[in-house]
C-alpha cells in the first residue's frame, strides 16, 4: 500500500468513527432528552415526589370505597391520556385507577427519559401513595410498551410491596440496549458499535444509569408476580420474539397472549373482547384471597 492511499484509507476511518460518535450523540440527545414542557397549573388530580426530587402527576379515579385498584403506565413519548381506554374498562369493573404521566412525559417534571429503569422507581412511588391511603389495596399493574417494560424490570425488585397482586405487561421491550440497537439497524442501517457502546455511557453521564440497567429480562427472572404478557405478531417497533424470550425466562406465575395480526400496542383493538377476557381471566386467577 503506497502512502497516499494509507493516508487515505486512515482519513476515511477516523472520519467514519466520528461521524459513527456523532450519530450515537444525536441518537442519545433523541432517545433520552425530554421535550414537554410542564404546566405551571397542573391538570392533575395528585401530585408526588420522586426518590429523587421530581414532581409527578396524575390522574386518580375513584369508583368505589373497595379494595381494588390499577395503576396504568403509558408508552415512550405519550402521557397519562393514552391509557384512557385502558382505565374505563377497569373503572366499569369496579377498579379505582391511577394514571401516572412517567418522568419527563406530560406534565410530570423531568429532563431524561426513564427507559423503564428510572420510572419503576416513581411507579413505586405510586404504589406507595395508595397502600398509605389504602394499606389492604389489591393493586394490578398495567403497562404497554415502555411501559410494560417499567412493570418488567420493577417485578423483580424485592422492595415491591406485596399488595401488587398481578402485573400485566402488553408488548414491553426485553432490554434498552437490545431495543436501541434494533432500531438503529431499522431505521439508520447503522452498526451497534461504536454507536451502543457510546450511548451506554451517555446514559450513566446524563440521565444516571448504564442502558444494561434497563433489563426487563433480568426483572422478570428474578420476579415472583404473576404476569400477563401480552404481545402482536406483527410488531414492528418490539419484536413479537421478545415477548416470547421473556415469558419463558420467567420464574413467577405466568401466561403468554400473543394476539395474531397485531402491531405494537394494537392487542387491545385487534380484538378487545378477547384481550379484556385474558386480562380479567388472570387477575381473577391470582386474586390475592385465593
Amino acid at each position: 500500500m503506497n502512502n497516499k492511499l494509507m493516508k487515505f484509507t486512515i482519513l476515511t476511518v477516523i472520519v467514519l468513527f466520528f461521524s459513527l460518535v456523532t450519530i450515537g450523540y444525536v441518537s442519545v440527545r433523541y432517545i433520552l432528552f425530554s421535550d414537554h414542557s410542564p404546566s405551571e397549573k397542573p391538570d392533575a388530580d395528585v401530585k408526588i415526589i420522586s426518590s429523587d426530587g421530581i414532581k409527578l402527576y396524575a390522574t386518580e379515579t375513584i369508583v368505589s370505597d373497595g379494595h381494588k385498584w390499577a395503576i396504568f403506565v403509558h408508552s415512550y413519548r405519550t402521557s397519562r391520556s393514552f391509557t384512557d381506554p385502558y382505565a374505563r374498562e377497569y373503572q366499569l369493573r369496579g377498579y379505582n385507577t391511577l394514571q401516572p404521566d412517567n418522568r419527563a412525559h406530560g406534565i410530570s417534571e423531568g429532563k431524561y427519559i426513564g427507559m423503564g429503569y428510572l420510572d419503576q422507581f416513581d411507579i413505586l412511588c405510586w404504589i406507595n401513595y395508595i397502600i398509605e391511603r389504602d394499606p389492604d389495596a389489591e393493586v394490578v399493574l398495567h403497562g404497554v410498551s415502555m411501559g410494560g417494560s417499567t412493570l418488567m424490570i420493577l417485578s423483580g425488585q424485592e422492595q415491591i410491596p406485596e399488595n401488587v397482586t398481578v402485573i400485566i405487561e402488553d408488548c414491553g421491550y426485553s432490554s434498552a440496549r437490545e431495543y436501541l440497537t434494533l432500531k438503529l439497524r431499522q431505521r439508520f442501517s447503522l452498526p451497534s458499535f461504536p454507536i451502543i457502546p457510546i450511548a451506554n455511557v451517555s446514559f450513566k453521564v446524563m440521565a444516571g444509569y448504564w442502558m444494561d440497567d434497563a433489563s426487563a429480562m433480568e426483572g422478570v427472572m428474578n420476579s415472583n408476580i404473576p404476569t400477563l404478557f401480552i404481545h402482536g405478531t406483527d410488531d414492528e417497533t418490539v419484536s413479537v420474539e421478545d415477548a416470547y424470550r421473556l415469558y419463558y425466562a420467567a420464574t413467577c406465575p405466568k401466561q403468554l397472549y400473543v394476539v395474531e395480526g397485531a402491531g405494537h400496542g394494537e392487542a387491545l383493538m385487534q380484538d378487545e373482547t378477547m384481550y379484556w377476557d385474558k386480562v380479567f381471566g388472570f387477575i381473577e386467577k391470582h386474586k390475592k384471597n385465593d
